[in-house]
């Protein structure tokens, strides 16, 4: 069952450490301070999404274990109330359209810049 967060939760959901702990630390400085979870796989995911508070959940398209827009299909299945944004390497729009309608918020391009 899903439920819904008090506080904004945000997991960050991603392959490369590197880059998840570079986007937790950008999101570490918002005020009011949100709690925030990560994670490295797909299983790892799931068990912080049926035991965690995250209402906004990051994710890599290639995310091990996912299976890419399947996995994405699942996620949303299961909790209908989470707001999945992915994290995708493709600009094309196929692929964008594809996240999209299997049930992502939004779809962030990894080598993205800040503005």
């Amino acid at each position: 069952m899903d439920k819904e967060c008090a506080e904004l939760g945000v997991l960050v959901a991603d392959r490369l450490t590197f880059f998840r702990h570079g986007l937790l630390g950008l999101l570490r400085d918002r005020r009011p301070p949100w709690h925030l979870a990560e994670a490295g796989t797909y299983a790892e995911l799931l068990e912080h999404l049926h035991g965690g508070d995250a209402a906004l959940v990051l994710v890599d398209l290639q995310l091990p274990g996912m299976d890419r827009t399947d996995g994405m299909r699942r996620l949303r299945e299961l909790f209908p109330l989470r707001r999945f944004v992915i994290l995708g390497d493709d600009d094309d729009r196929a692929t964008i359209l594809e996240c999209l309608s299997a049930g992502a918020q939004g779809y962030v391009l990894r080598s993205a810049t800040p503005t």
